[in-house]
């Protein structure tokens, strides 16, 4: 059986895990009630396996969600939605791609 999980932050962001993924939330402040007023800081760690994930909308700068592996980072400002996965692997980023 193949198992996944969705974590709901309360900007409206969605973060789903793959079976046997490990994540660190290590920041997630939203300041001033967050957006479209406030601002939002994330920084999830992928420790090990698979995520993909939806970021809500946040005017850029200060919104800003960082995804980081092991040798990489994925910083996305603004809105923008796209799918992550382990390092050596290519991540779809609206227009083009970002490969690990």
């Amino acid at each position: 059986t193949v198992s996944t999980a969705v974590l709901h932050f309360i900007d409206g962001s969605k973060v789903k895990l793959q079976s046997n993924t490990e994540v660190a939330v290590e920041v997630f402040d939203v300041i001033n009630g967050g957006p479209p007023v406030g601002q939002r800081v994330s920084r999830i760690r992928i420790v090990d396996g698979e995520i993909a994930f939806d970021v809500a909308e946040a005017l850029s700068p200060p919104n800003i969600w960082e995804f980081l592996t092991r040798d990489s980072i994925i910083a996305i400002h603004g809105n923008m939605h796209a799918s992550a996965a382990r390092c050596n692997t290519i991540v779809p980023i609206i227009l083009g791609v970002y490969l690990c």
